[in-house]
Protein backbone atom coordinates (compact mmCIF):
# COMPACT_ATOMS: atom_id res chain seq x y z
CA UNK A 1 0.00 0.00 0.00
CA UNK A 2 1.04 3.63 -0.74
CA UNK A 3 1.00 5.88 2.47
CA UNK A 4 2.59 8.77 0.91
CA UNK A 5 1.02 12.43 0.67
CA UNK A 6 0.65 15.03 -1.84
CA UNK A 7 3.37 16.96 -2.12
CA UNK A 8 2.54 20.55 -0.42
CA UNK A 9 2.68 23.54 -2.68
CA UNK A 10 5.99 24.97 -1.98
CA UNK A 11 7.35 21.32 -2.92
CA UNK A 12 5.39 21.72 -6.25
CA UNK A 13 6.60 25.10 -7.26
CA UNK A 14 10.26 24.27 -6.58
CA UNK A 15 10.01 20.60 -7.58
CA UNK A 16 12.07 19.61 -4.38
CA UNK A 17 9.71 16.78 -3.96
CA UNK A 18 11.42 14.78 -6.74
CA UNK A 19 14.56 14.66 -4.93
CA UNK A 20 14.09 11.52 -3.24
CA UNK A 21 12.68 9.82 -6.72
CA UNK A 22 16.06 11.32 -7.99
CA UNK A 23 18.48 10.07 -5.50
CA UNK A 24 17.25 6.84 -5.73
CA UNK A 25 17.08 7.03 -9.18
CA UNK A 26 20.72 7.39 -9.03
CA UNK A 27 21.75 4.39 -7.04
CA UNK A 28 19.33 2.39 -9.24
CA UNK A 29 16.52 1.67 -6.43
CA UNK A 30 13.42 2.70 -8.45
CA UNK A 31 10.05 1.50 -7.56
CA UNK A 32 7.09 2.04 -8.58
CA UNK A 33 5.55 3.15 -5.49
CA UNK A 34 8.00 6.78 -5.75
CA UNK A 35 5.44 7.67 -8.22
CA UNK A 36 2.54 7.49 -6.38
CA UNK A 37 2.00 10.14 -4.17
CA UNK A 38 -1.86 10.21 -3.27
CA UNK A 39 -3.62 7.31 -4.12
CA UNK A 40 -6.58 8.78 -4.56
CA UNK A 41 -5.13 9.75 -8.20
CA UNK A 42 -5.13 5.80 -9.08
CA UNK A 43 -7.60 4.43 -11.39
CA UNK A 44 -8.92 1.84 -9.31
CA UNK A 45 -9.84 4.94 -7.13
CA UNK A 46 -11.26 7.51 -9.61
CA UNK A 47 -13.24 4.28 -11.18
CA UNK A 48 -14.52 3.28 -7.86
CA UNK A 49 -15.74 6.88 -7.03
CA UNK A 50 -17.26 7.67 -10.12
CA UNK A 51 -19.10 4.42 -10.01
CA UNK A 52 -20.88 4.61 -6.67
CA UNK A 53 -21.84 8.18 -8.53
CA UNK A 54 -23.04 6.32 -11.47
CA UNK A 55 -24.68 4.29 -9.41
CA UNK A 56 -26.76 6.86 -7.68
CA UNK A 57 -27.45 8.15 -11.13
CA UNK A 58 -28.84 4.95 -12.66
CA UNK A 59 -31.03 4.37 -9.34
CA UNK A 60 -33.23 7.80 -9.62
CA UNK A 61 -36.32 8.72 -11.66
CA UNK A 62 -34.80 10.75 -13.77
CA UNK A 63 -32.63 9.80 -16.64
CA UNK A 64 -28.98 8.86 -16.19
CA UNK A 65 -26.66 11.75 -16.90
CA UNK A 66 -22.77 11.18 -17.37
CA UNK A 67 -22.33 15.22 -16.82
CA UNK A 68 -24.01 15.18 -12.86
CA UNK A 69 -21.97 11.55 -12.45
CA UNK A 70 -18.59 13.80 -13.43
CA UNK A 71 -19.39 16.18 -11.37
CA UNK A 72 -20.71 14.56 -8.03
CA UNK A 73 -17.23 12.67 -8.69
CA UNK A 74 -14.73 15.45 -9.37
CA UNK A 75 -16.67 18.27 -8.34
CA UNK A 76 -13.75 19.21 -5.45
CA UNK A 77 -10.58 18.96 -8.14
CA UNK A 78 -13.10 21.25 -11.09
CA UNK A 79 -13.92 23.65 -8.52
CA UNK A 80 -9.84 24.30 -7.26
CA UNK A 81 -8.82 24.16 -10.77
CA UNK A 82 -11.82 27.06 -11.60
CA UNK A 83 -11.02 29.39 -8.22
CA UNK A 84 -7.12 29.11 -9.56
CA UNK A 85 -7.86 30.30 -13.05
CA UNK A 86 -10.30 33.38 -11.37
CA UNK A 87 -6.63 33.84 -9.32
CA UNK A 88 -4.44 33.19 -12.34
CA UNK A 89 -6.95 36.02 -14.58
CA UNK A 90 -7.20 38.03 -11.61
CA UNK A 91 -3.10 38.46 -11.41
CA UNK A 92 -2.87 39.17 -15.12
CA UNK A 93 -5.46 41.73 -15.52
CA UNK A 94 -3.78 43.53 -12.26
CA UNK A 95 0.02 43.24 -13.55
CA UNK A 96 -1.37 44.54 -17.01
CA UNK A 97 -4.34 47.29 -15.88
CA UNK A 98 -2.58 48.54 -12.82
CA UNK A 99 1.43 47.90 -12.92
CA UNK A 100 2.51 48.18 -16.33
CA UNK A 101 0.80 51.64 -16.79
CA UNK A 102 1.90 52.98 -13.33
CA UNK A 103 5.70 51.70 -14.57
CA UNK A 104 5.06 53.28 -17.94
CA UNK A 105 3.82 56.62 -16.33
CA UNK A 106 6.56 56.53 -13.58
CA UNK A 107 9.49 56.03 -16.31
CA UNK A 108 7.70 58.89 -18.59
CA UNK A 109 7.97 60.86 -15.58
CA UNK A 110 10.51 60.62 -13.48
CA UNK A 111 11.14 64.20 -11.95
CA UNK A 112 7.12 64.38 -10.69
CA UNK A 113 8.06 60.81 -8.88
CA UNK A 114 10.37 59.70 -6.05
CA UNK A 115 12.79 57.07 -6.80
CA UNK A 116 11.01 54.81 -3.61
CA UNK A 117 7.92 54.65 -5.28
CA UNK A 118 9.12 52.83 -8.22
CA UNK A 119 10.90 50.32 -6.07
CA UNK A 120 7.63 49.93 -4.38
CA UNK A 121 6.07 49.27 -7.81
CA UNK A 122 8.33 47.16 -8.95
CA UNK A 123 8.47 44.86 -5.82
CA UNK A 124 4.47 44.70 -6.13
CA UNK A 125 5.15 43.80 -9.87
CA UNK A 126 7.38 41.09 -8.94
CA UNK A 127 4.96 39.61 -6.45
CA UNK A 128 2.47 39.91 -8.84
CA UNK A 129 4.27 37.98 -11.24
CA UNK A 130 5.18 35.25 -8.64
CA UNK A 131 1.48 34.93 -7.67
CA UNK A 132 0.09 34.81 -11.11
CA UNK A 133 3.03 31.99 -12.14
CA UNK A 134 1.99 30.14 -9.35
CA UNK A 135 -1.50 29.97 -10.02
CA UNK A 136 -0.99 28.89 -13.69
CA UNK A 137 1.48 26.50 -12.37
CA UNK A 138 -1.13 24.76 -9.90
CA UNK A 139 -3.96 25.47 -12.32
CA UNK A 140 -1.99 23.25 -15.09
CA UNK A 141 -1.10 20.67 -12.83
CA UNK A 142 -4.92 20.27 -10.86
CA UNK A 143 -6.28 20.27 -14.59
CA UNK A 144 -4.37 17.48 -15.76
CA UNK A 145 -4.23 14.92 -12.96
CA UNK A 146 -8.36 16.05 -13.20
CA UNK A 147 -8.20 15.36 -16.98
CA UNK A 148 -6.27 11.73 -16.09
CA UNK A 149 -8.48 10.50 -13.53
CA UNK A 150 -11.59 11.60 -15.54
CA UNK A 151 -10.47 9.26 -18.71
CA UNK A 152 -9.19 6.68 -16.21
CA UNK A 153 -12.40 6.39 -14.78
CA UNK A 154 -14.39 6.55 -17.63
CA UNK A 155 -12.47 4.59 -19.90
CA UNK A 156 -12.41 1.76 -17.06
CA UNK A 157 -16.07 1.42 -16.88
CA UNK A 158 -16.64 1.56 -21.04
CA UNK A 159 -14.27 -1.88 -20.59
CA UNK A 160 -16.34 -3.06 -17.68
CA UNK A 161 -19.41 -2.83 -19.84
CA UNK A 162 -17.65 -3.97 -23.12
CA UNK A 163 -16.98 -7.43 -20.94
CA UNK A 164 -20.44 -7.64 -19.97
CA UNK A 165 -21.69 -7.21 -23.41
CA UNK A 166 -23.46 -10.56 -25.20
CA UNK A 167 -22.35 -12.13 -28.27
CA UNK A 168 -24.78 -9.84 -30.29
CA UNK A 169 -23.40 -7.14 -28.23
CA UNK A 170 -20.14 -8.24 -28.81
CA UNK A 171 -20.62 -7.69 -32.94
CA UNK A 172 -19.58 -4.19 -32.42
CA UNK A 173 -16.79 -4.51 -30.75
CA UNK A 174 -15.13 -1.78 -32.46
CA UNK A 175 -17.59 0.52 -30.75
CA UNK A 176 -16.04 0.23 -27.38
CA UNK A 177 -12.74 0.64 -28.49
CA UNK A 178 -13.57 4.63 -30.52
CA UNK A 179 -15.51 5.44 -27.25
CA UNK A 180 -12.14 4.72 -25.39
CA UNK A 181 -10.03 6.56 -27.80
CA UNK A 182 -11.83 9.08 -28.94
CA UNK A 183 -14.07 10.47 -26.19
CA UNK A 184 -12.47 9.54 -22.99
CA UNK A 185 -9.39 11.45 -24.63
CA UNK A 186 -11.78 14.47 -25.07
CA UNK A 187 -13.02 14.08 -21.85
CA UNK A 188 -9.93 14.63 -20.49
CA UNK A 189 -9.15 17.44 -22.87
CA UNK A 190 -11.96 19.47 -21.47
CA UNK A 191 -10.42 19.13 -18.14
CA UNK A 192 -6.79 20.54 -18.88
Amino acid sequence: TVTATMPNVFQCVTASFMNGVITKAAKGKLTPELFVKDPSITVESSFSDFESSWALETSGKTPPSLRRALWRTFRADLIKAAFLKLGWGVFVIVSVALFIRRLLSFIKNRENHKLEEGYILCGFFFLNTLLLSICLQQMSAVSARLGLRVKGAVATAIYRKALVMDRHQAAQEADPVSLVATDCAKLADSCT
